[in-house]
Formats: C-alpha cells, structure tokens, sequence
C-alpha cells in the first residue's frame, strides 16, 4: 500500500521546506510525492533545488501558466499511483509516523477516507475516540458527525479508487472545497476517524496568507444549499449538512477574513455580505433543529445570535 502526497506549489513558499523534509524523516518508505508547479515563484522552486529529487518516488509536473489549485489537485490525482491520496500544501508538517499510521489503519479494511487530529482546533472532527463510521442514514453517528465535522480536505486521506468510481473532482479554477467533500459524504460507504494528531499547520509570523479568493466559500455555500435540497438524502440527513451553511458563512469565512485583513471597513464588508448570503439560502437557519447536535456550545450560541455587526463578530468569534 502506497500514500500519494499532491502538492500545488504557486507563490506561497512558507515552511515548505520544513514540509518536504517531514516527508523525508517518514518512518515507512511507502509513499510518493508529486509537486505541481503551477507556474511557481522562484522561491518555491528554489526550494526544490534544496532537495535531492532524483528518486523515483518524487516527481514534478511544471505547468507553464496558472491553472490554480483544484486543477493541479485534478492533474495530480490523475498521475498518482499511491491507493491514497493526500493534497499536500507549504504548511504542512507531517507526523513522522503520518504514513504507517495511515497503513496501519487501512491493513484489514479499505476505507473510502480517513480522518485524523491536526493542531488547529477547528481543522478536526470532534471525536475522541478511534471509530469506525457507515454511511447509513439512521445511525445517529452519522447526523453528529455532519454538524460537527471539520468541512476541510486538510484532515483528510481519499482512497484513489473511491475518488474515480464516483468521478469526485474538484471545480477547476474555484475553491470551492466543501461541495468536494460534502460529494465524498454523499458517496463513501466507510470511513475512519483516528483520534491521533498527525499533521500541524505552521503559520508565517506575517499572519496568513490564503492563495485563493475567500470570497469562493461563500460562493461554494450558495452551491451547496442547491445541492443539498436536490439530493436525494432523508429531511434528517439534510438538516444536518443545512448546518453547514452558517458555519461557511458566519464562521469559516469570517475566521479567514479576520485572519487576512485588520482593516474594520474591509471586514464589516464582508460581514454584511456573509449574511446577505446566508440570509438568501437559508433564512431560517436558526430555527434548524440539527443545530442543537454542535458540541460546542459557544458556536452553536454564536450561530443562533449572530448579528452582522463588526463588534459582534470581533467580540463572540474572534476574541
């Protein structure tokens, strides 16, 4: 068994270096790493020159314009030989033991994804416990796992197979991630939550920067409303993934524009625009019953008196 690692490399080189070498300190050899270099800066490419690539286990794809990082994860996929797949990016560490973890818990079973603990509180799923989850509609797991679910790809290992049989891609030049992960949830029978951290985010000193467009979740939320009142899934089922919709909006997306800009006027025009949209697909969220399964209390009370207000976000989601 084998575990695939896609890199996008465009213009952000923070600890990357750090990255590739946690992949090189590995405790199991099974793996490969493919970097896309989606028309790379020269910092990020100088940093691969810092490597000694020539094993067969590394390749690079250079692309010579920027197709952004859905169709470098697409592209990636598509070359990858490993049974799983990681989509790697520059802050990125890696457990040492990342790989026999993942080997380990798919030796007796082929689970559709696996999830795992990260450094970042709300980049992991609120289990405590290693479990096993089915995708069956009446198992009460199931509808608290999606209320309180990380919607992130970064806690996250695909199967190859699984990915492909259900033609699951990501919306070339958008990133638009949750509708990625709220089609895995649609399609997988089995899945792993492994209670062990096996990845930290490191952070630059400057704040983060976010090589995408953040206004793309709020555009991915308004995706996903159409896409969760087509689907075939039972009203329970539903309600839950409806919960989504405010956490994208009015917690997700906020986070990230708070952690980007310290200007009041840019952030109150994304607030107001955070519930303009939360407000056009789903304007009675707060009513959503499904609401009452969040574990954490202080974002479910967020969610239900939220107002688009600058000192009401400063003050209940980001202090």
């Amino acid at each position: 068994m084998k575990i695939t690692f896609i890199y996008h490399l465009y213009n952000n080189s923070v600890n990357l270096e750090k990255s590739i070498k946690s992949l090189l300190e590995q405790t199991s050899n099974n793996f490969e790493v493919i970097f896309i270099d989606d028309f790379a800066s020269d910092e990020c490419k100088n940093i691969l020159n810092k490597f000694d690539l020539s094993d067969k286990k590394f390749k690079i794809v250079r692309l010579f314009e920027n197709y952004g990082r859905s169709f470098s994860y697409n592209l990636g996929l598509e070359k990858a030989s490993g049974e799983y797949v990681y989509f790697a990016e520059h802050s990125n560490l890696f457990s040492p033991d990342f790989v026999e973890e993942i080997i380990n818990i798919t030796k007796t079973k082929k689970y559709d994804f696996i999830s795992f603990k990260t450094n970042v509180s709300n980049l992991n799923d609120d289990i405590s416990n290693d479990v096993e989850l089915l995708n069956e509609s009446k198992n009460s797991d199931i509808s608290s796992w999606i209320v309180n679910c990380s919607i992130t790809i970064r806690n996250k290992v695909f199967r190859k197979k699984f990915l492909e049989k259900n033609k699951i891609l990501f919306i070339n030049y958008k990133n638009l991630y949750p509708l990625y992960l709220f089609d895995v949830l649609l399609n997988y029978e089995m899945a792993y939550f492994a209670s062990k951290k096996l990845i930290d985010f490191h952070r630059s000193e400057n704040g983060v920067r976010y090589t995408y467009n953040l206004y793309d979740i709020l555009e991915a939320a308004f995706i996903l409303s159409f896409k969760i009142s087509e689907s075939q899934l039972e009203n329970n089922i539903k309600n839950c993934f409806q919960v989504w919709l405010p956490k994208l909006c009015i917690e997700d997306f906020l986070i990230k524009m708070f952690d980007s800009y310290s200007n009041e006027k840019i952030l109150s025009i994304a607030i107001t625009k955070a519930w303009e949209t939360l407000e056009k697909i789903d304007v009675s969220y707060k009513k959503n019953k499904s609401l009452n399964l969040l574990i954490n209390t202080h974002l479910k009370d967020y969610i239900k008196g939220f107002k688009p207000t600058y000192s009401f976000v400063k003050k209940n989601l980001i202090s």
